[in-house]
């Protein structure tokens, strides 16, 4: 409602030929559009990575013997602990140390890893999928 008491209040101001007066209120409710336009994205972007944080299932993949997460940049994160995600479903960041890693959470030690984890090339689907070796043959 404040915005129409504004735009009103600069019409009577062109209607009674005060042209600059009506004109820096123009600017002003400019100058509030764009803030309030820029402060919108923010949120939105904002929104947008919360949301892929609380559905990290989406990038998750395993490799090396550790859960990795992805971002949209292709950054890898990680690595989380296998047992806290395997027994609890939590995604708890391992620590490094002088011997490899820690969890914080359940004390697991795991060693260094021998080379660099990058970005999946597949989708998370194919890098989890498991093989039947049937037995009974």
């Amino acid at each position: 409602m404040q915005l129409f008491h504004k735009i009103k209040e600069i019409s009577d101001l062109f209607e009674a030929g005060s042209n600059e007066q009506a004109r820096h209120l123009l600017r002003e409710i400019l100058s509030n559009y764009v803030a309030l336009h820029d402060e919108t994205e923010r949120q939105h972007l904002r929104i947008e990575t919360l949301e892929k944080i609380l559905e990290p299932e989406k990038n998750l993949f395993y490799a090396q013997g550790f859960f990795w997460l992805t971002s949209d940049a292709k950054k890898v994160h990680g690595p989380f602990c296998p047992k806290c995600m395997n027994t609890e479903g939590d995604l708890i960041l391992l620590e490094k140390d002088a011997h490899g890693f820690l969890c914080p959470y359940c004390n697991c030690r795991y060693p260094a890893l021998r080379e660099a984890v990058g970005a999946p090339t597949g989708s998370v689907q194919t890098q989890r999928q498991a093989h039947i070796i049937n037995f009974n043959q």
